[in-house]
C-alpha cells in the first residue's frame, strides 16, 4: 500500500509534470471505496494509500516506488554503509534484482552491513507506507556455516533458508539439480494431460494439443536449465501415453515407436519436437544474446567470472561453472554444426577449435597437426600477424605433416584482421539463427 504524499512528492522529483501527477492523483486516490462484510455495505471511503484492487496503474506505481529503493541501496554501497556482489562489473556491485514484486537482494558477509540493511528496509516502510513481510522472507547463506547465519538471519527478522531456491517459477541452486526439483514439471504435464482426456478427442485433436500445450509446458526451466536424460525421457513418455489415449493405468497398444512419431515431418513422422533438441535449442539461444546484450548485467557477470578463458569465454571447461553456463556450454558444443564465425580481429575466434574458413574446423581439416601443437586453445591474433604463422609444435614434421603445413598456410595467407569485433554467423538460413532452425536440423 503506497503513501500518497511519497509518490507524489516523488513523481515530482522524477519529473513528471504537474498535469500527469494530478491525472495520477485523481485516477488513483479520489476514488471512494466501499466493504462488503455478510451481506452488509459500509459507508463509502476515500482510501488514504495504495490503489485500488485491479488498477491498471499499480504495477507501474509500485515499479516507480522500488525504484527508490534500488536508489537507496546505490547510495549506501557508494557511502560503505552496504556491500553487494560482483563488485568489478559495476562501482557499486550487484545489490537487488527485481521483478515486480520479487526481489533478490544479494549482500556481503558483514553484520554491519546487515544491521544497515535492515534499518534501511524499516526506513523505506516509514516513507513509502508499503510493509515489507519479513516473515515470508528467506536469508540464504553462501560459504557461510549455519551458526553464523543463524545470527544473520536474526539481525535481519527472517528464516534461515537453503539451496535450492525458487525465484520467478524456476529452481536455482549452485549445484546439480536434483530429481524431485524437477518432477514437479513432469507432474505439471501430468495434471495438464488428465484434464484433457475425453472418448470424443480425436488422435488428430491429441496430436494437436501434444504439440501446442503440453510439449511447450517446460519450456521455461529448459531456457535456463539443462534437462537431465531421466527427465527429457520421461517427459516424452508422458506425451506418448497422451497421444496414444493411455488413460487411468489403461494402456493401450502404441502402433509406432515415439522416437518415429517425433520425427520431422519430411521423414515421416508427425513433426512432434523432442524434448532433448528443445532443451538444447533454448540454451543455445542465450549464446545469441551474448554476443548481441553489450553492456547488459547479466553479461558483465558472466565475463567477470569467465572472461579469464581465452580466446572466448565458449571455450571455457565446464569444470566448476554454475549449472546454467554448463548447460549453454553444452548447447553450444551441440549446435555448432549450424554456427561459424566471421573474422574481424581474429580476438575472439579460436584458431583450431572454431570454424572459420571452410565447412570444417581446422582441427578436423588438420588433425594431424593439431595432436602436436604445443598449445591449441589460442586465437587467430595470437597465430597470425598477417605473415607469420607463430605455431609451436613438440616434434619435427613428417613429410606428410610438411604437406599439411603448407596446405594450412594456403588457407590462412590471405586472411586480413582489421579493427571490427569478430561476430558469429548462422550458416543454415539467410535470416539467421532461430529457435526452430536449430529444432530442425537436429
Amino acid at each position: 500500500m503506497i503513501n500518497r504524499e511519497f509518490l507524489m512528492d516523488m513523481m515530482k522529483r522524477r519529473g513528471f509534470s504537474n498535469k500527469w501527477m494530478g491525472k495520477v492523483e485523481s485516477l488513483i486516490f479520489k476514488g471512494s471505496v466501499g466493504v462488503r462484510v455478510n451481506d452488509s455495505n459500509s459507508e463509502f471511503f476515500v482510501p488514504s494509500k495504495g490503489a485500488r484492487q485491479g488498477d491498471p496503474f499499480s504495477a507501474l506505481l509500485f515499479n516507480l516506488v522500488a525504484d527508490v529503493f534500488t536508489r537507496i541501496l546505490i547510495k549506501a554501497s557508494i557511502n560503505n554503509k552496504v556491500e553487494g556482489l560482483f563488485p568489478v562489473t559495476n562501482p557499486v556491485g550487484i545489490i537487488s534484482m527485481q521483478y515486480a514484486d520479487d526481489t533478490l537482494l544479494f549482500l556481503a558477509k558483514n553484520l554491519s552491513f546487515a544491521k544497515n540493511l535492515k534499518w534501511l528496509l524499516s526506513c523505506f516502510e516509514q516513507l513509502s507506507g508499503m510493509r515489507i513481510n519479513f516473515h515470508k522472507c528467506d536469508l540464504v547463506p553462501i560459504n557461510i556455516d549455519r551458526e553464523e547465519a543463524n545470527l544473520f538471519a536474526q539481525v535481519l527478522g527472517c528464516k534461515l533458508g537453503d539451496f535450492p531456491i525458487k525465484h520467478l517459477g524456476a529452481p536455482l541452486h549452485y549445484n546439480k539439480l536434483r530429481k524431485e526439483d524437477l518432477q514437479p514439471t513432469v507432474d505439471k504435464i501430468i495434471k495438464k494431460g488428465a484434464g484433457w482426456r475425453g472418448r470424443l478427442l480425436s488422435s488428430g485433436k491429441r496430436l494437436t494439443l501434444v504439440q501446442s500445450c503440453l510439449s511447450r509446458i517446460p519450456c521455461y526451466l529448459m531456457g535456463i536449465i539443462k534437462f537431465p536424460k531421466w527427465a527429457t525421457n520421461m517427459i516424452n513418455s508422458q506425451l506418448a501415453h497422451y497421444f496414444w489415449d493411455d488413460y487411468e493405468g489403461h494402456h493401450k497398444y502404441h502402433l509406432a515407436a515415439w522416437g518415429n512419431i517425433a520425427l520431422k515431418k519430411q521423414y515421416g513422422g508427425l513433426g512432434i519436437p523432442d524434448i532433448g533438441d528443445m532443451n538444447l535449442s533454448l540454451l543455445a539461444s542465450w549464446a545469441k544474446r551474448y554476443l548481441n546484450d553489450d553492456g547488459k548485467i547479466w553479461k558483465q557477470i558472466i565475463d567477470a567470472k569467465y572472461k579469464t578463458c581465452k580466446p572466448n569465454s565458449f571455450a571455457c571447461p565446464d569444470i566448476g561453472a554454475s549449472p546454467l553456463w554448463k548447460g549453454i556450454l553444452w548447447a553450444i558444443k551441440a549446435a555448432k554444426i549450424g554456427f561459424s564465425w566471421k573474422v574481424g580481429n581474429g580476438k575472439s575466434i579460436r584458431f583450431w577449435e572454431d570454424r572459420w574458413t571452410g565447412n570444417s574446423t581446422l582441427a578436423t581439416s588438420f588433425w594431424e597437426l593439431y595432436n602436436i601443437a604445443n598449445t591449441t586453445n589460442v586465437s587467430i591474433s595470437e597465430v597470425w600477424d598477417g605473415v607469420t604463422l607463430k605455431i609451436n609444435f613438440r616434434r619435427c614434421f613428417s613429410p606428410d605433416m610438411l604437406a599439411a603445413w603448407n596446405e594450412l598456410f594456403s588457407v590462412v595467407k590471405d586472411l586480413s584482421l582489421n579493427d571490427c569485433d569478430d561476430t558469429i554467423i548462422w550458416d543454415l538460413e539467410p535470416k539467421g539463427y532461430t529457435l526452430l532452425n536449430l529444432i530442425i536440423i537436429l
